[in-house]
């Protein structure tokens, strides 16, 4: 199989939701069909370029699903499934990616203290940030600012997303976590955005975060708002 032949099958697949040979499709005929994960390997077999995989077949093809999301031709699940593609093609690349010196921009995601919530939002958030190509590393609910800005030093990370669905006074929480951020002399290395129901537009500019998102199916666009078009803009 030549080179762009490879490329517009992981392309088109990504697309179509299509994670492997065990994955059915909407009309049950793409049963036994490679799907991402097999094409991606068999790319790197070939010795086709790890960043040539990434910016001809997944970066290009999440953007394609993005519009189709916002005009309504994907669904949620159509959205999430292709997310899913590239997140397990992107754990595939990691090594050669890293060999090569490579790496992904990082976000810290967590619900702040004194919030402990089944919301999905959070979950969908990690899942299509790593959809986008950053490397995600979740926190989880109920955590403290202070243990926030231990793991954005230990990381290195790049972004922090933190959330709060309904809970008024985690408001003081994510304010404090930009105060302590400056504290520790890493405010201007660290993008902070903030979201959910507790919280608004003025709300983010008023703690001087850097970003607020209403809805966790707007990430691409947050994202593009600070500069980065995709995930992949870094690799």
């Amino acid at each position: 199989m030549s080179e762009e032949t490879l490329l517009n099958k992981i392309f088109d697949n990504v697309i179509q939701g299509n994670r492997n040979t065990e994955f059915l499709g909407a009309y049950n005929n793409l049963e036994g069909q490679p799907g991402v994960v097999e094409l991606t390997q068999v790319a790197l077999d070939q010795g086709i370029d790890p960043e040539k995989i990434i910016a001809d077949s997944l970066a290009q093809s999440m953007e394609v699903v993005d519009q189709k999301y916002k005009s309504e031709e994907y669904m949620v699940m159509d959205y999430l499934a292709s997310a899913i593609c590239v997140d397990d093609a992107m754990e595939i690349l990691a090594s050669p990616l890293h060999e090569a010196g490579i790496n992904q921009s990082k976000i810290v995601v967590a619900t702040g203290k004194g919030e402990i919530s089944q919301d999905p939002g959070p979950q969908i958030a990690v899942l299509l940030l790593k959809g986008f190509g950053y490397e995600v590393v979740d926190l989880g609910f109920d955590i403290p600012a202070n243990q926030i800005v231990d793991s954005v030093k230990n990381l290195q990370a790049d972004y922090v997303w933190m959330s709060s669905r309904n809970n008024i006074g985690y408001k003081t929480e994510m304010e404090d976590l930009v105060k302590k951020l400056e504290e520790e002399e890493i405010r201007d290395e660290v993008k902070v955005v903030v979201g959910g129901g507790a919280t608004s537009d003025l709300f983010a500019e008023k703690i001087g975060a850097d970003a607020y998102y209403k809805n966790v199916f707007e990430v691409n666009d947050v994202m593009k708002s600070l500069k980065i078009c995709t995930g992949f803009a870094n690799v």
